[in-house]
């Protein structure tokens, strides 16, 4: 996994935890069954999720 998808992930995490449980499974399989890959995932979890940009994060 590249920088870039880590911030991503890190992202996800973040946005995730400060959710309830049932509200973070939620969300998540919300949005997994609406792309069709790994890629796409993370690239519509980095359009809507508010945070310092990738590269401000891997220095």
């Amino acid at each position: 996994m590249g920088p870039e998808e880590l911030n991503i992930v890190w992202k996800l995490r973040r946005v995730l935890h400060a959710l309830d449980s049932q509200q973070a499974l939620e969300l998540l399989l919300e949005k997994m069954k609406g792309t069709k890959s790994n890629v796409e995932f993370l690239m519509q979890v980095q359009k809507t999720t508010v945070g310092p940009s990738a590269e401000d994060q891997v220095k």
